[in-house]
């Protein structure tokens, strides 16, 4: 049985047991999973009443997320942050147990659990205490856990649990708070037979996402084009990583969709995008992006060059920075662009609605620019990279709504 009866008893126990009225999410707990033979963290949520439940960070950059999450004063686990903040969110490997209302579980963990309640004549309301388990990848947006090894490991970190709250609970004021300032100390269960041992752990130091290098501009010819574009005021600029992936056509790779989205007053340029090959390195992403933009979106779209460009984010500002440099443009950060992280919050509202949302992956992703694209005149569609061209051709329609599909249909129409 994929579905445990172990891990639906521990379940049903640490729901009862309820920690999110104790303890907050920052206070952490680690263990040694013998499944895979290394450390992993646990962090309870719930406490502002929302995704009840365990994540178990199974490897370091989860934890560097916590660090993100906690320097920021935003939920980034159900709000998409542009700029700095946001990247770590898609790096995440876990595994989670979330206490969800019935219709949001899937399919077949509801028949796993109802033949559970049967057997042991287990009760649930199926108000937010319905035992969902979900397998959270990098680039990937979470999915039904039923890999037999990750559920092993949220098995143990269920049983662990319950150790610890002995030990800790009920108010839990010996766990420290994560700290980026400063590493704290946290319990470590350690398996020791059939029982766990606890000693003490500190945490590794936090070490921030963004250390990136600048990306050097050498196309010269280019530079010289550029450079006899009259001048306008200022432009608005961020870069942003899609939260999903996206299927290329034909194959079975998965990649994750950049972009970066320039403003100017009320115009929204077609923004530069580009897909990435998983486990491709970033300096050849930002690379290609940064050429785009000079390719297209100064000469093409805004047909100038403009005297300042505000960027948001160390990502932006590494992809631009030598490109204003050789063209003699002022690059100063601006903290806050309404406009543009509307554009991206609607975009992550698709794909984080409670319940799952109604979109699926790629219309969550073809949204924001579909309804922009909807307001060009065809001479622009027309001038659009190669590249953004090719990401509309590859979203498979029969994963879209209707209507949704029969907009892809007609802006398609138009570029052909």
């Amino acid at each position: 049985m994929l579905y445990s009866d172990k891990l639906y008893r521990l379940a049903f126990d640490f729901y009862d047991i309820a920690p999110w009225k104790k303890i907050r999410d920052a206070q952490l707990f680690a263990f040694h999973s013998q499944t895979f033979d290394s450390t992993m963290y646990c962090s309870i949520t719930g406490t502002i009443g929302a995704l009840l439940g365990l994540t178990v960070y199974t490897d370091v950059k989860g934890l560097q997320f916590l660090y993100d999450l906690s320097t920021h004063s935003h939920d980034v686990l159900t709000n998409f942050l542009p700029g700095d903040g946001s990247y770590s969110t898609m790096l995440i490997n876990a595994v989670q147990c979330i206490f969800t209302d019935h219709h949001e579980t899937f399919p077949e963990q509801m028949q796993a659990l109802k033949a559970y309640a049967d057997k042991y004549h287990e009760t649930y309301t199926g108000k937010q205490d319905i035992p969902t388990f979900y397998n959270v990848l990098p680039f990937r947006q979470p999915f039904s856990l039923h890999d037999p090894e990750r559920l092993k490991v949220l098995e143990e970190a269920l049983s662990a649990f319950m150790v610890f709250d002995r030990e800790f609970g009920p108010d839990y004021e010996e766990i420290p708070l994560l700290s980026p300032a400063s590493p704290v100390t946290v319990p470590l269960l350690i398996p020791d037979g059939s029982h766990w041992r606890i000693v003490s752990h500190k945490l590794p130091a936090y070490e921030p996402e963004y250390q990136l290098d600048t990306i050097p501009f050498t196309n010269d010819i280019l530079l010289q084009k550029l450079r006899r574009l009259p001048r306008l005021g200022s432009v608005d600029c961020m870069l942003t990583v899609m939260p999903t992936a996206v299927a290329e056509e034909d194959t079975a790779v998965f990649a994750e969709a950049l972009i970066l989205y320039c403003r100017e007053k009320s115009f929204f340029a077609p923004p530069a995008l580009d897909l990435r090959a998983r486990g491709e390195e970033d300096a050849y992403v930002w690379s290609r992006i940064l050429n785009q933009f000079a390719r297209d979106t100064l000469p093409v779209h805004l047909k100038a060059l403009p005297n300042t460009i505000y960027y948001n984010g160390q990502r932006t500002f590494c992809v631009l920075y030598d490109l204003c440099i050789k063209l003699h443009i002022n690059l100063i950060a601006k903290e806050k662009m309404p406009e543009l992280e509307h554009l991206i919050q609607n975009m992550a509202q698709s794909l984080y609605q409670e319940g799952g949302g109604e979109f699926s992956d790629n219309e969550a992703l073809l949204l924001p620019l579909l309804s922009e694209l909807e307001k060009l005149p065809s001479s622009a569609l027309y001038l659009m990279p190669d590249e953004a061209k090719a990401f509309l051709r590859s979203v498979n329609l029969k994963e879209c709504s209707p209507p949704i599909a029969e907009r892809l249909k007609k802006l398609l129409k138009r570029l052909s």
